[in-house]
């Protein structure tokens, strides 16, 4: 697994979603070809297993986060911690992301969820001649 991280470090596009090639499938399959011949293995069993590796980082660096104003806990760190630390940059700035979307979508939500005073509630009528409003209960007098 060591010389896995260490061939798919060589490769940006393989893991930065800053890098202008992310998104250039082929490119991004030149790589993994290059790396499968370096280490003499499957393609696909090598992007099988660097999306294994990416997963148990992102779990590892959870397990370590604490919420505000828990106690530190002492935790042995993963296996290959501290090799996928170059990974963290870009881990970081896709949560960036994420809570920027979110923040916009709640800045929609807000606008939406305003009242329309455009139209008129509809009325009820009342036994006494008189008419209720169904969301302020003001009395109108029918003539």
């Amino acid at each position: 697994m060591e010389k896995l991280i260490e061939e798919v470090q060589k490769y940006p596009c393989l893991y930065g979603m800053s890098s202008e090639w992310y998104r250039d499938i082929g490119r991004k399959d030149s790589c993994w070809e290059d790396t499968a011949q370096t280490l003499q293995m499957d393609g696909k069993y090598i992007k099988h297993e660097w999306k294994k590796l990416q997963d148990c980082f992102r779990q590892a660096l959870g397990r370590r986060k604490t919420s505000s104003g828990q106690a530190a806990k002492k935790i042995k760190p993963w296996r290959y911690e501290h090799q996928m630390e170059f990974l963290i940059p870009f881990m970081n700035q896709r949560d960036t992301n994420i809570e920027e979307d979110i923040n916009d979508d709640a800045d929609v939500a807000t606008q939406v969820v305003e009242p329309d005073n455009q139209h008129p509630t509809p009325a009820i009528h009342t036994e006494e001649g008189s008419t209720q409003k169904n969301d302020k209960q003001t009395q109108i007098k029918v003539s």
